[in-house]
């Protein structure tokens, strides 16, 4: 057979299998749907309520921090998101920017309380965060749960910035970390809701330390 005849076959054939190989690869490409996106720009907070110990809060609780618009700030808040009319999925991406102001001490024990400045977050009730942070020289959990026997992290550990403090700490450079909160798992149903909370001590004091959050991203993935 002519080479270059030969060349040419086998040319058409490799072309072919990764044509063929490649379909398959797309047919497994996820799905996936943004079923909620909030950056708070317009003061609104749809699906989302705020309560304190004794009662919900109608207020909006918007403010403008570092040239940012955010839902904050909170100490001893509960925040609910509920999202309804889920498309079909099996698996939920939850992402978005959680802000960390001012005096929180991490994991120490305070005397009086015994409690740490804990931060919890929950998908369908389920807790899937319960986690310390620190803008001070105390030690914190995060990137890992709050365990008391478990080795803790420096401050500040793996914030993906620092930021000037809002009130306490607002002569400090870095005195509000930002973390990203980044979390997928599989997730089937028409509805998610999710709960953030905090147990900050002193109580109900947000110039002493406090908590917000931004740009909530959630989007539900289909895994063929």
């Amino acid at each position: 057979m002519n080479t270059g005849r030969l060349t040419s076959i086998l040319y058409i054939w490799l072309h072919l299998f990764i044509f063929v190989t490649g379909m398959g690869c797309f047919k497994n490409i996820p799905i996936k749907k943004v079923v909620y996106e909030r950056d708070f720009k317009d003061y609104k907070r749809p699906g989302i309520e705020i309560y304190n110990i004794l009662r919900k809060i109608d207020s909006p609780m918007v403010i403008v921090f570092n040239g940012t618009t955010l839902l904050g700030r909170f100490n001893n808040n509960l925040v609910t998101l509920s999202v309804d009319s889920l498309p079909e999925h099996n698996a939920i991406h939850i992402q978005f920017d959680l802000y960390i102001h001012d005096k929180w001490e991490g994991s120490h024990l305070d005397p009086l309380t015994k409690i740490p400045d804990v931060w919890q977050l929950k998908l369908d009730q389920v807790p899937i965060m319960i986690r310390t942070f620190s803008n001070t020289t105390y030690l914190q959990s995060f990137p890992d749960d709050y365990n008391p026997i478990l080795t803790q992290k420096p401050p500040h550990s793996d914030a993906w910035a620092l930021l000037p403090g809002v009130c306490a700490l607002s002569d400090k450079s870095d005195g509000t970390s930002l973390y990203k909160i980044d979390y997928i798992t599989s997730h089937t149903g028409q509805k998610i809701s999710l709960a953030m909370n905090d147990a900050l001590q002193p109580f109900d004091q947000p110039c002493n330390k406090s908590w917000s959050i931004g740009n909530i991203l959630i989007t539900a993935v289909k895994y063929q």
